[in-house]
């Protein structure tokens, strides 16, 4: 579905609309890495997100939950959330996540380069 694909604002759309429904959620976002001296993550696209409380367009590596995923490469359940949680709105109401996973996507070509990379 996603060969071919060049633009990934594109991509991280079309794997959210697949993937949220597929894990019966309700909202996604995907940060991507940035290549800077300065290296963090950046909002690449999102799905439900609130705009005005939504997700940071930024996140430092090692920063948050976010940032801790990027920087171990390890998934991460988290329930039994605190109250004041960016919500998940409709037209019709406002609830809390009960649950939040954060995974990490990996690309061959990274993973080659960091397995063949001396320590």
């Amino acid at each position: 579905m996603l060969q071919g694909q060049r633009d990934l604002a594109t991509v991280g759309r079309m794997l959210l609309s697949d993937l949220v429904p597929l894990v019966n959620a309700q909202q996604g976002v995907i940060y991507r890495m940035e290549r800077q001296e300065s290296a963090g993550l950046a909002l690449l696209s999102a799905y439900a997100d609130d705009e005005q409380d939504g997700h940071p367009q930024r996140v430092k590596i090692g920063e948050g939950l976010v940032g801790q995923c990027a920087l171990e490469k390890r998934s991460m359940l988290i329930s039994d959330l605190p109250d004041r949680i960016v919500p998940i709105r409709s037209a019709l109401f406002q609830a809390s996540p009960r649950d939040v996973i954060v995974l990490p996507v990996l690309f061959e070509a990274a993973s080659r380069r960091s397995s063949n990379s001396p320590p």
